[in-house]
């Protein structure tokens, strides 16, 4: 299975793109590398088969369809966030631009996926699951 993890920098991600590997899944990471995202946390993936990195925010609309076009992924997990309030100042309009809008922007540009979502006929599949 080819998977696309956003924010796959992070604690959780990296861990998850570790573990993805190790069980044989392509893996695509996209991370902007701000705030928790730090590339040495994926070092030991580089030049693993199936691995790639890709650098760019998620808000960029035309940078994720070039990696969707170039990774055809399966799955997109989605872990890019901001940090939590304390860290970062509240900052509704960034926080909802980063999240929900970039969330919701690829269900619709992914009307297919959706619509498997919404008639049922998607199957969720659980990473580590057999």
């Amino acid at each position: 299975m080819k998977l696309l993890i956003t924010g796959g920098a992070g604690f959780i991600g990296s861990n998850l793109a570790r573990l993805a590997v190790a069980q044989g899944h392509g893996v695509t990471v996209v991370d902007k590398l701000t705030y928790a995202g730090n590339r040495a946390s994926l070092a030991d993936l580089e030049g693993k088969p199936g691995f790639a990195f890709v650098q760019a925010d998620i808000c960029d609309a035309e940078a994720m369809r070039r990696v969707f076009a170039e990774s055809h992924p399966d799955k997109v997990l989605h872990l890019a966030a901001r940090r939590a309030r304390a860290a970062l100042g509240w900052a509704p309009r960034a926080d909802f631009q980063s999240g929900l809008r970039q969330t919701v922007g690829w269900y619709l540009d992914h009307p297919a996926w959706t619509q498997a979502i919404l008639d049922g006929s998607y199957r969720l599949e659980r990473l580590g699951k057999s």
